[in-house]
């Protein structure tokens, strides 16, 4: 998230740390299957596939009633792909990141003030604002995307991966590779190469793209610094730590 990070333990409950002043921190006690942090706000789907949500609601409101299969929290809205493969969204629509296009989608990804989602075909499809060209995606079949404050990545069948959008601290130029995954932050981006090894491009300002040695599962970048599953399931993060949020507790 933007000061905050949360994520599900094995067990299925989700566990946060970092700031908490408008409650991002403290997740329900609910069984989750995934969990996302936006910036001053998180969501999970839950157990039964309904989506919840703790933290500010002055303008993210409140998620609607359905069947998620995921869910992604942006900066002040947030997007979840229903079980229909329709996506739906709530909260500031005033770029029109909450207005999302008709179409079967596999994931969705909500970042600043825009949202992407791969479509069943496998391109990727942009809504919101694209005063840095955010919102303008380029053709390929892809995997997976991420949408970050200003920019997109995404991985692609091949394994490559492409971005686009803001890139003046580099974020937009991925190295070449073979990723798994890949994440958005603000100003750097973060990936797992096949090799499972983490690789991050962009701003450093903080430490965030200073990664360690380890084999990662999985990647995600936040405001100003970055956490990673290792396989051993434990959780590492380096970057900014002013509010404790790339300081993990020890489970």
């Amino acid at each position: 998230g933007f000061f905050h990070t949360c994520g599900v333990l094995t067990s299925g409950s989700a566990e946060c740390w970092g700031s908490d002043h408008h409650g991002q921190s403290s997740p329900p006690s609910q069984t989750f299957d995934s969990v996302s942090s936006g910036g001053s706000h998180t969501c999970g789907i839950t157990s039964s596939g309904s989506v919840a949500c703790w933290g500010d609601d002055s303008i993210q409101s409140s998620p609607p009633s359905g069947m998620f299969d995921s869910v992604s929290a942006g900066f002040f809205h947030t997007c979840g792909v229903l079980t229909s493969g329709s996506v739906e969204c709530w909260g500031d629509d005033s770029s029109g990141q909450s207005s999302p296009p008709s179409g079967v989608f596999e994931s969705v990804s909500s970042g600043g003030s825009h949202t992407c989602g791969v479509l069943s075909s496998g391109s990727v499809e942009c809504w919101g604002d694209d005063s840095s060209g955010q919102s303008n995606p380029p053709s390929g079949t892809f995997e997976s995307v991420s949408a970050g404050s200003s920019h997109t990545c995404g991985v692609l069948t091949s394994g490559s991966v492409e971005c686009w959008g803001y890139d003046y601290y580099g974020q937009s130029t991925p190295p070449s590779g073979m990723f798994d995954n890949v994440s958005s932050g603000e100003s750097h981006t973060c990936g797992v190469l096949s090799s499972g090894s983490a690789k991050c491009w962009g701003s450093d300002a903080s430490g965030q793209s200073d990664t360690p040695s380890g084999t990662f599962m999985s990647m995600s970048s936040g405001r100003s610094h970055t956490c990673g599953i290792l396989t051993s399931n434990s959780v590492k993060c380096w970057g900014s730590n002013v509010d404790g949020q790339a300081n993990p507790p020890d489970l």
